[in-house]
């Protein structure tokens, strides 16, 4: 015996429930949501978009704040800052370099990802040869033109991020998850 779907009419301020095709289709959608989420491209802009609240949060926060520590204070502050930014920074920057090849190993070939795979490098780059020594110098003690040289180059790792999340959003937006 074939029995049609079941359609309740909706009580004041409750959702109505709808059974057979209708909630099939509900359930595709929701499948379809969850599938997205856990796209290596959607997960990669995820971990992108961390380090660039982080990196701003350093840039207009931290590092300005280095000024206002009294000398004699600044060497264990600093050590405490680097301390517990790097427990944050480093599984950061790990994730996003494993889901950009995980990306990478989908088959993202696209300008847009390339482009930012550039600037992830560039982010690398200027901490090793920039905000790295910088902080080591620092770990001595407080520096005025140490601060605002930290400050000034670490401007590179802050646009660039920036752009990075930015191309990695385009990126989704236009589409390119593999469908």
């Amino acid at each position: 015996m074939n029995v049609a779907p079941a359609t309740v009419s909706p009580a004041p301020g409750k959702h109505r429930f709808r059974g057979g095709a209708d909630c099939r289709r509900s359930q595709g959608r929701l499948q379809h949501r969850r599938v997205l989420l856990m796209h290596p491209l959607v997960i990669h802009s995820a971990v992108t978009w961390m380090l660039v609240g982080l990196i701003w949060t350093v840039q207009v926060v931290s590092y300005p704040l280095f000024r206002r520590v009294g000398t004699d204070a600044f060497a264990h502050y600093h050590l405490g800052h680097c301390q517990r930014l790097t427990a944050l920074v480093i599984p950061l920057i790990l994730a996003e370099a494993a889901t950009a090849g995980w990306v990478w190993w989908t088959g993202e070939r696209s300008l847009l990802f390339l482009a930012s795979l550039g600037l992830m490098g560039i982010n690398w780059l200027s901490t090793s040869v920039f905000q790295g020594p910088i902080h080591a110098r620092l770990l001595l003690g407080s520096s005025v033109d140490g601060i605002g040289r930290l400050n000034r180059t670490n401007w590179i790792r802050t646009v660039s991020w920036s752009l990075r999340g930015m191309l990695l959003a385009a990126l989704l937006l236009r589409g390119n998850m593999g469908h």
